[in-house]
């Protein structure tokens, strides 16, 4: 389903309540929030080399590969350090 903004961004900067802007930009931060969270909680109770589920394992390979620039295991491509 699209939303107006897609066909017409310019209602994000004149009606953001009225074109939904607003609810999506609350909608977004609230999902990286929860996202966020859950990673911090992950990163306190971490067992290395002992993944429980997929963040545990994107964590690991994160620490492992953190001195290579090239890597694709990073903050910006998969969860915030």
């Amino acid at each position: 389903m699209s939303s107006l903004i897609s066909y017409f961004p310019i209602l994000a900067t004149i009606a953001p309540e009225w074109s939904g802007y607003n609810r999506l930009t609350k909608i977004m931060k609230e999902t990286a929030n929860f996202f966020e969270s859950i990673v911090t909680e992950h990163k306190k109770t971490i067992t290395e080399d002992d993944p429980r589920d997929y963040i545990d394992a994107y964590l690991d390979e994160m620490k492992k590969s953190k001195e290579d620039p090239n890597s694709s295991f990073s903050k910006s491509k998969g969860c915030k350090d």
